[in-house]
């Protein structure tokens, strides 16, 4: 197969014919998740399979990952690890990581030798999304800090000048009763 696009690569796995982007679109407009996920996996076209991923609703993210083949474990793994650096969906990333590892965590453990690299992966990457999620909330605390002593001093002043206010209208008002007392006196 020649493309002028150098950037397809095109390795299908496990292919046959039934399996196009055509097809995978109208399975998961069916809803037919784990079916469609699977053959994009097949696929192996990197848009595909990253358009139906971001697709799965959230609560549909165990079940896809439960009726997942062992062969795809890794290679999912490793794809998610390519969209947790690109992609900003990364509570939906951790809850694919989680069952993943929730699912077939034994299998992992069984092929040790082979997936010491992806969970190498897994960790560095989850591992980096937390020290930059931790530096954005530190500066987020710090700012709100900022901001809530700033409206602290609002607030001081605008006590004050409300405070300021009514004493001068006590003042005016004892003036003015002062006034009256000595008209009346007088």
């Amino acid at each position: 197969m020649y493309s002028l696009d150098n950037n397809l690569v095109f390795e299908p796995f496990d292919l046959s014919e039934d399996i196009t982007p055509k097809t995978i679109r109208s399975t998961l407009k069916s809803k037919d998740y784990s079916l469609a996920f699977t053959m994009a996996l097949k696929l192996n076209e990197s848009k595909l399979t990253r358009e139906v991923y971001e697709t799965i609703p959230p609560d549909s993210v165990p079940i896809v990952v439960q009726t997942l083949a062992s062969t795809y474990v890794e290679r999912v793994l490793n794809f998610i690890v390519n969209q947790m650096d690109t992609s900003p969906h990364i509570e939906f990333h951790l809850k694919w990581i989680v069952a993943i590892l929730y699912e077939h965590g034994t299998l992992l453990q069984k092929r040790a030798p082979s997936t010491v690299s992806v969970l190498r992966a897994v960790q560095k990457t989850v591992g980096r999304k937390f020290e930059d999620i931790s530096k954005i909330c530190q500066h987020n605390r710090y700012a709100l800090q900022y901001l809530l002593s700033l409206g602290g001093v609002a607030q001081k002043r605008t006590v004050g000048s409300i405070m300021g206010l009514e004493d001068a209208d006590e003042e005016e008002s004892d003036e003015d009763e002062e006034m009256e007392t000595e008209m009346l006196s007088a």
